[in-house]
């Protein structure tokens, strides 16, 4: 699969991916594309930071790689977000459910 367009490639290894969270939800899981981002749902409230956390180990745990290298670089109190990604090789996009 090719990458999608919420995803940006910014030099080798770094990709922005946009995403539209939802947080409180009764599960994780991603549901498709919302308005450009891809939109995941969390179970944790968006109180304190805890919801940026689920996002970042969901994010890490469906893209095999550790927490570290996935991070909330803008949208930390909003649901529209942008989330940078550090990984060695070009992630398998088709594995995520868009």
């Amino acid at each position: 699969m090719s990458r999608p367009d919420c995803v940006t490639r910014l030099e080798k290894g770094l990709f922005r991916l946009n995403v539209w969270v939802q947080p409180g939800a009764k599960k994780n899981a991603f549901c498709g594309l919302h308005q450009g981002h891809l939109k995941i749902k969390i179970q944790a409230p968006p109180l304190e930071g805890r919801a940026n956390k689920e996002v970042v180990a969901f994010l890490a745990r469906h893209l095999g790689i550790k927490r570290s290298r996935v991070r909330v670089e803008s949208g930390q109190k909003t649901r529209k977000k942008s989330i940078l990604i550090n990984i060695d090789n070009e992630p398998d996009w088709a594995g995520i459910t868009w």
